[in-house]
């Protein structure tokens, strides 16, 4: 069986995240040995406690109780062979709480990171959010967001690459996220 590395892995979460259903959709494999594909998930990144085979389908609804999830799915040939976990979505599940007033990083990762690096915040409130990155010097390298974000959980990425889509070397930079009443600076180390 192919590996099937470019599985590209929606999900797609309603904005009303109070209903407890996560309905996940997927790129099908272009392998000639298919048999069918394997949903994993759990409470941890990368740690996936939970899993069923779906068949040759590429959606499947999960029912999930409120918190937080990591999910992942798989490939199988004929022969048993599983491909390598799709790129992993986080969701939440349940109604968004936060016991802070002001808004919170809550991962940024991988880090160190070679490709992409991957940044979950949540905000507590309606509110105009800037996260823009900087070199070791201070230098601005790129905005990521300049916006006004709802009130939630919020996900972006950083692909390495300056405000002029030009890759930068590999090095220390620094992801600011700035409110009207708070920065948080937090580095990222790039090496390729």
């Amino acid at each position: 069986m192919r590996v099937i590395s470019g599985l590209l892995f929606i999900l797609l979460a309603t904005q009303f995240l109070l209903a407890h259903s996560i309905k996940i959709m997927w790129d099908p494999s272009s392998s000639d040995d298919l048999l069918g594909y394997r949903v994993y998930w759990g409470n941890r990144h990368s740690i996936y406690t939970n899993s069923v085979n779906v068949g040759d389908v590429t959606q499947y609804t999960l029912d999930l109780k409120q918190g937080e999830y990591f999910i992942a799915v798989t490939a199988i040939d004929y022969w048993g062979n599983e491909s390598r976990y799709s790129r992993e979505a986080r969701v939440h599940v349940g109604e968004f709480t936060s016991s802070s007033n002001s808004i919170q990083v809550d991962k940024l990762y991988p880090n160190p990171f070679n490709s992409k690096l991957f940044i979950d915040m949540s905000n507590p409130k309606k509110q105009h959010v800037n996260i823009s990155i900087y070199n070791s010097l201070g230098q601005f390298v790129k905005t990521i967001r300049d916006e006004s974000l709802k009130k939630g959980y919020h996900y972006f990425s950083w692909d390495g690459t300056n405000q002029q889509n030009r890759t930068v070397a590999d090095g220390t930079y620094f992801c600011r996220f700035t409110t009207q009443n708070r920065t948080i600076t937090i580095p990222v180390f790039l090496t390729r």
